[in-house]
Order: structure tokens, then sequence, then C-alpha cells
């Protein structure tokens, strides 16, 4: 991805609704695997 901060907020803006659940489906699976790797240990 090849933006510039001014550039992102536009996009999120534009997509505001796809791009905020794919940001906490994205921010939620990163949680889980890291819960998941600390669980493993």
């Amino acid at each position: 991805m090849d933006f510039r901060p001014g550039e992102i907020w536009v996009f999120l803006r534009i997509t505001h609704p796809v791009g905020c659940t794919i940001k906490a489906i994205l921010s939620y699976g990163f949680y889980k695997i890291v819960v998941l790797v600390k669980f493993k240990r």
C-alpha cells in the first residue's frame, strides 16, 4: 500500500462502513492470534 496519510483518510471516508468493518475484523483477528501464540508457549 503506497498511500500518503491524507490519501488514506480520504479512502477511509469514501469506504467508511467497509473500512471500519475490515479494521475491526483485522484488529480482532490480530488480537486472537497474539492470544493464541501466548497460550501456546
